[in-house]
C-alpha cells in the first residue's frame, strides 16, 4: 500500500520455527528512527497500525507484527495455547533482530512501542536489552498479568492459581491459553521485572481503565523513576478511542521525535 507519506510493505521473520508476519510503514522521507509497536493480548497488528502511521508520516520507519499464538486470526504461526509473556519478549527479540540489519534505519535510535500486554512484553524485553533500547513508549500496559495470574482470573479465563490446569478455556471453549502463560506470569514481579530499563519512558494510560487499573501505570512510573513521563487521559477506558488518540498521538510524536 503507498500513499504520498509512506509506504506499507510485508515482512516476515522466524523465531524457534515459527514464522511471524509483520508489516513495514516505509516513510517517503525517513528519519532514521526506527519503531518496533506490539499489539495487546488476543489482538493483531492492524489494531496498532494507527500508531505505526502516524509516526511514518512523521519520517519513522514503523514495524509491526503479529505475535507467535497471539490470536486465533493471527496471520504468524503458532498457538494460543502455546503464547506466553516470554514466548512474545523472544518473537519481539526475532524482531528487533531483523530490524537491526535494516540498513535503512538508525538502530541506535531504537524505539519499542506496546499496547496491553504488547506493553508489558515491550517493557520485559527493554529490561532485557537496555542496551539497545533508545526509547520505550506503553500505552495501557497490562502490568497487571502477574498479580491477575495469582489471582486465578486473566480477563475472562478463571482457574485455581494453586493448581493450574493445562489449559483454561473460556467463550463457551472458542478460546484457550496454556498453563505456560498462566504460570510463567505468576513467577514474575510486574514492577521488578521492568525496572532494570532506565532510558527514556512514555506511559499513557486512561484513568477509567476496567482491564488494568491505573495505578499499574502509577507504580510503573515510581518505578522508572525520574526518566518516566506518566500521561493520564482522563475518562479513557483500556483502549484508546479517537477522541483518546487526539492527545495520545501528539505526545507519541514529540516524545519518540524528541521534539
Amino acid at each position: 500500500m503507498r500513499t504520498a507519506s509512506y509506504t506499507a510493505e510485508e515482512f516476515e521473520v522466524m523465531r524457534d520455527g515459527l514464522r511471524l508476519v509483520g508489516t513495514k510503514f516505509v516513510p517517503a522521507k525517513p528519519n532514521g528512527i526506527p519503531v518496533i509497536i506490539s499489539h495487546g493480548f488476543l489482538g493483531r497488528r492492524r489494531d496498532i497500525a494507527r500508531y505505526a502511521k502516524c509516526l511514518a508520516v512523521k519520517g519513522c520507519t514503523a514495524y509491526t507484527f503479529d505475535f507467535a499464538g497471539g490470536s486465533p486470526l493471527s496471520e504468524s504461526d503458532g498457538r494460543l495455547q502455546d503464547m506466553s509473556v516470554l514466548t512474545e519478549r523472544a518473537d519481539l527479540m526475532a524482531v528487533m533482530d531483523y530490524v537491526k540489519r535494516d540498513p535503512a534505519v538508525d538502530y541506535s535510535k531504537l524505539v519499542l512501542m506496546g499496547y496491553s500486554q504488547g506493553g508489558f512484553v515491550s517493557a520485559l524485553t527493554a529490561a532485557a536489552r537496555p542496551e539497545e533500547v533508545h526509547k520505550l513508549a506503553l500505552f495501557s500496559p497490562a502490568l497487571c498479568i502477574p498479580d491477575d495470574a495469582r489471582s486465578g482470573q486473566m480477563m475472562f479465563f478463571v482457574f485455581d492459581p494453586q493448581n493450574v490446569p493445562d489449559t483454561v478455556s473460556a467463550m463457551g471453549g472458542r478460546l484457550t491459553i496454556g498453563r505456560g502463560l498462566i504460570e510463567t506470569a505468576q513467577a514474575l514481579d510486574a514492577m521488578e521485572a521492568i525496572a532494570p530499563y532506565k532510558g527514556p519512558v512514555l506511559i499513557a494510560h486512561g484513568t477509567a481503565d476496567h482491564i488494568v487499573n491505573v495505578s499499574y501505570a502509577q507504580r510503573a512510573k515510581a518505578a522508572y523513576g525520574d526518566n518516566a513521563q506518566l500521561l493520564l487521559i482522563d475518562g479513557a477506558d483500556h483502549g484508546f478511542k479517537r477522541l483518546e488518540d487526539v492527545i495520545a498521538k501528539p505526545a507519541l510524536r514529540k516524545f519518540v521525535l524528541g521534539t
